[in-house]
């Protein structure tokens, strides 16, 4: 996203999780692309935010609530808000929960040849 669009994106979000009753201070930004991906603090939300004419955003809502249903491990849905996709100053936001990334264990060649295997 172009810097100028980024800093409204983010300013987008911040408003939208306060709305929601949600304690924001600030945000930190996870990933930077055609949509921005934020970290919002202290309420520990991740924020995905888009410009309205990118909008695949429901989908994805309704893609991880129908694999969550059917137990997949995937990432959820903010539970303190509700789960769909809010609109705000020309953006579509969509809360997620925050997790941890996961730690990398190493694989070796073999291990990795027998998971391609199976």
């Amino acid at each position: 996203m172009q810097a100028s669009e980024a800093s409204r994106a983010m300013a987008a979000a911040m408003s939208t999780a306060s709305s929601l009753h949600l304690t924001v201070d600030r945000a930190i930004v996870l990933h930077d692309s055609n949509r921005l991906t934020l970290r919002l603090l202290p309420c520990d939300v991740v924020a995905r935010v888009a410009p309205v004419a990118l909008q695949n955003s429901q989908f994805e809502v309704e893609l991880a609530q129908r694999l969550a249903e059917s137990g997949c491990p995937v990432a959820a849905l903010e539970s303190r808000v509700v789960p769909r996709v809010y609109e705000r100053d020309g953006f579509v936001i969509t809360l997620w929960i925050y997790s941890e990334p996961a730690t990398l264990r190493a694989v070796s060649p073999a291990d990795y040849a027998g998971a391609l295997e199976r």
